[in-house]
Protein backbone atom coordinates (compact mmCIF):
# COMPACT_ATOMS: atom_id res chain seq x y z
CA UNK A 1 0.00 0.00 0.00
CA UNK A 2 2.71 2.61 1.04
CA UNK A 3 4.59 1.60 -2.56
CA UNK A 4 1.53 2.70 -4.07
CA UNK A 5 1.16 5.71 -2.46
CA UNK A 6 4.84 6.68 -3.05
CA UNK A 7 4.71 5.73 -6.89
CA UNK A 8 1.40 7.72 -7.08
CA UNK A 9 2.98 10.71 -5.35
CA UNK A 10 6.38 10.86 -7.26
CA UNK A 11 4.60 10.21 -10.42
CA UNK A 12 2.25 13.61 -9.51
CA UNK A 13 5.57 15.81 -8.41
CA UNK A 14 6.93 14.70 -11.84
CA UNK A 15 3.46 15.74 -13.64
CA UNK A 16 3.64 19.29 -11.66
CA UNK A 17 7.52 19.80 -12.74
CA UNK A 18 6.08 18.81 -16.23
CA UNK A 19 3.61 21.07 -16.38
CA UNK A 20 5.99 23.95 -14.96
CA UNK A 21 8.45 23.43 -18.16
CA UNK A 22 5.86 23.37 -20.47
CA UNK A 23 4.54 26.90 -19.29
CA UNK A 24 8.39 28.32 -19.49
CA UNK A 25 8.81 28.38 -23.65
CA UNK A 26 8.20 31.88 -24.06
CA UNK A 27 10.48 34.34 -22.30
CA UNK A 28 7.58 37.60 -21.99
CA UNK A 29 6.16 37.13 -18.24
CA UNK A 30 8.93 34.64 -17.29
CA UNK A 31 10.82 37.50 -14.62
CA UNK A 32 8.05 36.72 -11.95
CA UNK A 33 8.82 32.91 -12.29
CA UNK A 34 12.83 33.15 -12.10
CA UNK A 35 14.72 33.09 -9.43
CA UNK A 36 17.71 35.28 -11.34
CA UNK A 37 18.06 37.25 -14.50
CA UNK A 38 21.49 38.25 -15.70
CA UNK A 39 22.20 40.12 -19.09
CA UNK A 40 25.58 38.26 -20.38
CA UNK A 41 27.07 40.23 -23.19
CA UNK A 42 28.11 38.54 -26.40
CA UNK A 43 31.62 38.59 -28.10
CA UNK A 44 31.38 40.16 -32.34
CA UNK A 45 32.05 37.94 -34.91
CA UNK A 46 35.23 38.26 -35.74
CA UNK A 47 36.15 35.50 -37.85
CA UNK A 48 34.93 33.16 -40.57
CA UNK A 49 36.59 29.75 -39.21
CA UNK A 50 34.74 27.81 -36.04
CA UNK A 51 31.60 26.08 -35.15
CA UNK A 52 27.99 26.75 -35.89
CA UNK A 53 25.16 25.46 -33.70
CA UNK A 54 21.42 26.18 -34.87
CA UNK A 55 19.11 27.61 -32.16
CA UNK A 56 15.79 28.17 -33.51
CA UNK A 57 16.33 31.25 -36.04
CA UNK A 58 19.79 32.16 -34.24
CA UNK A 59 23.02 30.46 -35.63
CA UNK A 60 25.41 30.38 -32.73
CA UNK A 61 29.00 30.29 -34.06
CA UNK A 62 32.32 29.05 -31.06
CA UNK A 63 36.03 29.39 -32.02
CA UNK A 64 37.78 26.17 -32.43
CA UNK A 65 39.56 27.24 -29.13
CA UNK A 66 36.40 28.44 -26.97
CA UNK A 67 34.93 24.99 -27.81
CA UNK A 68 37.72 23.04 -27.02
CA UNK A 69 37.75 24.34 -23.71
CA UNK A 70 34.35 24.16 -23.14
CA UNK A 71 34.22 20.61 -24.27
CA UNK A 72 36.52 19.04 -21.64
CA UNK A 73 35.72 21.29 -18.89
CA UNK A 74 31.75 19.38 -19.20
CA UNK A 75 33.33 15.70 -20.20
CA UNK A 76 35.62 16.05 -17.06
CA UNK A 77 32.81 17.58 -15.03
CA UNK A 78 30.20 15.42 -15.71
CA UNK A 79 32.29 12.48 -15.64
CA UNK A 80 29.80 10.82 -18.39
CA UNK A 81 31.33 8.63 -21.28
CA UNK A 82 29.03 10.34 -23.65
CA UNK A 83 30.56 13.63 -22.94
CA UNK A 84 33.96 12.53 -23.62
CA UNK A 85 32.79 10.23 -27.06
CA UNK A 86 31.29 14.00 -28.22
CA UNK A 87 34.93 15.80 -27.30
CA UNK A 88 36.55 12.81 -29.48
CA UNK A 89 34.31 13.28 -32.30
CA UNK A 90 34.55 16.97 -32.84
CA UNK A 91 38.20 17.37 -31.66
CA UNK A 92 38.43 15.74 -35.44
CA UNK A 93 37.74 19.05 -36.77
CA UNK A 94 39.45 21.78 -34.68
CA UNK A 95 42.03 22.04 -37.54
CA UNK A 96 39.45 22.14 -40.39
CA UNK A 97 39.83 25.78 -40.53
CA UNK A 98 36.23 26.52 -42.19
CA UNK A 99 32.98 26.33 -40.68
CA UNK A 100 31.59 23.31 -39.20
CA UNK A 101 28.14 22.51 -38.68
CA UNK A 102 28.48 20.78 -34.98
CA UNK A 103 24.53 19.32 -35.94
CA UNK A 104 26.09 16.93 -37.92
CA UNK A 105 27.71 14.86 -34.96
CA UNK A 106 23.62 14.38 -34.06
CA UNK A 107 23.48 12.63 -37.26
CA UNK A 108 25.91 10.30 -36.04
CA UNK A 109 25.17 10.23 -32.59
CA UNK A 110 21.40 11.21 -31.37
CA UNK A 111 22.26 11.66 -27.84
CA UNK A 112 24.63 14.36 -28.46
CA UNK A 113 21.71 16.75 -28.91
CA UNK A 114 20.82 17.34 -25.30
CA UNK A 115 24.85 17.57 -25.12
CA UNK A 116 25.04 20.05 -27.69
CA UNK A 117 22.32 22.29 -25.83
CA UNK A 118 24.21 22.16 -22.62
CA UNK A 119 26.92 23.15 -24.05
CA UNK A 120 25.63 25.81 -26.27
CA UNK A 121 24.34 27.34 -23.29
CA UNK A 122 27.54 26.99 -21.35
CA UNK A 123 28.73 28.89 -24.27
CA UNK A 124 26.23 31.66 -23.59
CA UNK A 125 26.69 32.11 -19.93
CA UNK A 126 30.59 32.21 -20.24
CA UNK A 127 29.91 34.74 -23.35
CA UNK A 128 32.11 33.08 -25.62
CA UNK A 129 30.22 32.93 -28.19
CA UNK A 130 28.65 34.77 -31.43
CA UNK A 131 25.07 34.96 -32.44
CA UNK A 132 23.47 36.10 -35.68
CA UNK A 133 19.54 36.34 -36.22
CA UNK A 134 19.59 34.95 -38.90
CA UNK A 135 15.52 36.41 -39.68
CA UNK A 136 16.91 39.73 -38.90
CA UNK A 137 15.20 42.08 -41.70
CA UNK A 138 16.84 43.31 -43.92
CA UNK A 139 19.67 41.16 -43.60
CA UNK A 140 20.88 38.49 -40.44
CA UNK A 141 21.78 40.57 -37.79
CA UNK A 142 24.35 39.81 -34.66
CA UNK A 143 23.39 39.58 -31.13
CA UNK A 144 25.07 41.37 -28.73
CA UNK A 145 23.73 40.45 -25.73
CA UNK A 146 21.31 37.68 -24.06
CA UNK A 147 18.81 37.41 -20.80
CA UNK A 148 19.50 34.52 -19.00
CA UNK A 149 16.74 33.53 -16.86
CA UNK A 150 16.99 31.36 -13.98
CA UNK A 151 14.02 29.40 -12.71
CA UNK A 152 13.97 27.05 -10.05
CA UNK A 153 10.81 25.74 -8.63
CA UNK A 154 9.60 22.25 -7.15
CA UNK A 155 11.01 19.54 -8.99
CA UNK A 156 12.48 21.64 -11.77
CA UNK A 157 15.99 23.99 -12.07
CA UNK A 158 15.69 25.39 -16.03
CA UNK A 159 17.71 28.44 -17.81
CA UNK A 160 16.04 30.13 -20.32
CA UNK A 161 18.14 32.61 -22.96
CA UNK A 162 16.11 35.28 -24.39
CA UNK A 163 17.32 38.44 -27.24
CA UNK A 164 16.11 41.48 -26.61
CA UNK A 165 13.13 41.77 -28.30
CA UNK A 166 12.14 38.66 -25.24
CA UNK A 167 12.26 36.00 -28.91
CA UNK A 168 13.56 32.55 -27.02
CA UNK A 169 16.92 31.80 -28.30
CA UNK A 170 17.71 28.37 -25.91
CA UNK A 171 16.15 26.66 -23.11
CA UNK A 172 17.77 23.72 -21.19
CA UNK A 173 16.56 21.83 -18.13
CA UNK A 174 19.00 21.18 -15.81
CA UNK A 175 16.72 19.05 -13.20
CA UNK A 176 13.73 17.54 -12.89
CA UNK A 177 13.28 15.35 -9.88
Amino acid sequence: MNAKLLFVGAACGLFAALACAENLETCSGQSDRSTAMTSIQLKSRTSAQGFYFRLRHFVAFVSSTDLERLLKQRAASTGLEIDASLAQDVAKDFKSGGQVDLFKYVLSNPKYLPRLEFLMASSLDSGVLSLVDVWGRPKAEEVHSVRRISYAGPGLKKRIYCAADEELILDVTDTIS
